[in-house]
């Protein structure tokens, strides 16, 4: 036990100092002790699922981050008849993980669990547990649950009003949680004026700022809000640039959204430009291969088959293919996804056996990863089938598309 603590303890060093990758060995390695030793609830065992889970999210392996943090909620379930603040503490930690992992019905049930411990220990004033109310209303929206959402934030309002025991973080947060139910209910004009008046309250170089900057633009997007969606992010680009620099990851991530922002408004060769720089900027800041860099070069291929400028779509997927594989493997979903978008330069450029092969690929290893063909290639090898003549051919991949969707 004591050994296993020490290297979570020092796993947790390497990852405040940027070394996730040799966390994230030290952490396969205790984790698996973990799993052969402790209970499923174990805290410990816990603790390290959750750690190793934003190991593989931070290197860019979402699905095997998913599966450990579903692993970990799994163990979590057993501890929810707990009334221990250190378990809840423990469950918020994880909870907020899934989260940001796009995992709102696992982060759903244990958010309630924490709002009751908290009630029952705290008080129903108490900010941890109106925080816990707010978060629970936040997995409630995203689950299109809109009418629980409001019922919950209406508990929250005003609680934090005139309270000096509250954090600026947590307060800024649930004014997110408030703006995206406003927007959800249709109240435009009220949620806008929300983020506006969060990013004033916002000090200049402070990093949370970022935070309604892209909750804010996301807001616009949803809505289908492209041009008002780039304004915003055009906005925070320039506060990163100024409080992050050039080159940082931050930076750079919100410049490819601006990429992607422009291709949805149909200038390809303005998000061309801008998804060189960014994969450019991924390189100097990553060195070695990234998921970031996978990502950015499918954005800079789309954008260049978008121009009819085929060869250097080509080329700029077949040089992250390569690192992609030998670092991943094919049957990576990220490493599939480079595949799948190589397949539709493929297609765009009529080159179809090049596109059938490419997109038989990503179909075999799907499935083995998954235990399911993903219906859209599906769809596209009955396209390309078709367009060789080969109808037979075409109603079989077609038949297996609508199966499998």
């Amino acid at each position: 036990g004591h050994t296993l603590t020490a290297s979570a303890t020092y796993a947790a060093a390497l990852v405040d100092h940027g070394r996730t990758a040799e966390a994230e060995k030290l952490l396969e390695h205790v984790h698996a002790i973990a799993r052969r030793k402790l209970d499923p609830e174990h805290s410990l065992r816990l603790d390290l699922g959750t750690m190793l889970a934003r190991c593989y999210a931070l290197d860019g392996r979402i699905e095997d981050a998913k599966r450990v943090a579903r692993e970990a909620a799994e163990g979590a379930r057993r501890l929810l008849g707990s009334r221990s603040l250190r378990v809840s503490s423990m469950l918020e930690d994880l909870a907020g993980m899934l989260a940001r992992m796009r995992q709102p019905a696992e982060a759903y049930d244990l958010y309630t669990h924490i709002q009751d411990t908290s009630r029952a220990m705290r008080g129903p004033d108490h900010p941890k547990t109106l925080w816990a109310i707010a978060a629970t209303a936040d997995m409630a929206l995203r689950l299109g649950r809109l009418e629980e959402a409001q019922r919950l934030m209406d508990m929250v309002r005003g609680g934090f009003d005139g309270r000096t025991d509250v954090d600026e973080q947590t307060r800024h947060a649930v004014k997110r949680i408030q703006a995206n139910v406003l927007g959800a209910q249709g109240r435009t004009d009220e949620a806008i004026a929300l983020f506006e008046e969060l990013l004033e309250e916002q000090p200049d170089g402070a990093r949370d700022k970022e935070n309604p900057y892209a909750a804010f633009a996301s807001f616009h997007m949803n809505a289908g809000r492209f041009a008002e969606a780039e304004t915003v992010h055009r906005t925070r680009l320039a506060y990163e640039v100024e409080t992050f620099g050039e080159t940082n990851a931050r930076t750079l991530f919100t410049k490819r959204m601006i990429g992607s922002l422009a291709h949805l408004q149909g200038r390809y060769g303005e998000a061309a430009r801008m998804h060189r720089e960014v994969l450019a900027g991924f390189r100097e800041v990553f060195g070695s291969i990234h998921a970031s860099q996978l990502n950015t070069a499918c954005q800079l291929a789309l954008a260049l088959g978008a121009l009819q400028d085929f060869e250097e779509a080509e080329d700029a997927l077949n040089e992250v293919l390569g690192p992609a594989e030998q670092h991943w493997g094919r049957e990576d979903l990220k490493t599939l996804e480079v595949y799948r978008t190589l397949g539709k330069v493929y297609m765009d450029w009529k080159r179809i056996p090049e596109a059938e092969r490419v997109l038989k690929i990503v179909v075999e290893n799907h499935e083995k990863v998954t235990g399911a063909p993903p219906w859209e290639d599906l769809d596209r090898l009955g396209m390309l089938a078709e367009a060789r003549g080969a109808a037979k051919e075409a109603e079989t991949w077609y038949r297996g598309a609508v199966e499998a969707g």
